[in-house]
């Protein structure tokens, strides 16, 4: 595949939306990546909000970058802002406006977190659908909270006001609710993983997964 695409016989091309007034084209594993091409993906500022205010939104945010701000954001939410449904994790290159990196593919992230002594249930039939069932684990999600509180901003000040919210939320948006929690029981599992240098090259990993870059991918080049 590669040789072909060098020599221009065989080139997958990825479409994404203009990030600003010129588009920008970027090649993508012609060769294999080298350690200080995959050290350059290594971000070791991580910002993550994920609200559980009364004002909930729908996702989670994550920023990873570097001193000189260059990195990627991503949007962790639900497949459909309409209903029930498992995750997705977007990436955004920051600086390339609107332009999309890609999505990862669920079951490798999952996996990902196996390879790290860590497990997270994808499946949304497996998190409260409404009140009853969140009250019989309520101390379970509670416990999740004052872990990911601790390293997270959750736009709460307790656990209080997080069981508020939440149940709340399954009274006028019960998806969202059940989102949520899947969003927090993904975080409680990426931040258990020690030391933080492991959590940085595992959220490295997510970042290949979601752009298509590395070893495992085969070349293709990105307008955007």
């Amino acid at each position: 595949m590669r040789s072909l695409y060098r020599e221009r016989k065989l080139v997958g091309i990825s479409l994404k939306k203009v990030s600003g007034g010129q588009a920008k084209y970027e090649e993508f594993n012609v060769k294999e990546l080298t350690l200080d091409e995959i050290d350059e993906y290594n971000f070791p500022n991580v910002d993550t909000k994920i609200r559980l205010d009364a004002k909930m939104s729908q996702d989670t945010v994550v920023k990873l970058t570097k001193k000189d701000g260059k990195g990627y954001k991503f949007q962790i939410k639900g497949n459909n802002s309409t209903g029930f449904s498992n995750l997705k994790w977007e990436a955004t290159q920051i600086g390339a406006g609107a332009a999309r990196g890609g999505k990862a593919q669920v079951d490798q992230v999952v996996q990902l977190l196996k390879d790290n002594g860590e497990t997270f249930d994808k499946a949304n039939g497996n998190y409260p659908k409404d009140l009853d069932e969140y009250n019989k684990r309520e101390k379970e999600f509670s416990d999740m909270y004052k872990r990911v509180s601790k390293v997270v901003d959750t736009e709460t000040s307790s656990v209080d006001d997080f069981n508020k919210n939440i149940k709340a939320a399954f009274f006028e948006r019960p998806h969202v609710a059940n989102s949520k929690l899947m969003q927090l029981a993904f975080l409680d599992a990426i931040y258990k993983v020690k030391p933080k240098k492991k959590q940085e090259e595992l959220w490295t990993d997510i970042v290949f997964l979601a752009i298509k870059k590395g070893n495992k991918f085969g070349p293709f080049g990105k307008l955007y």
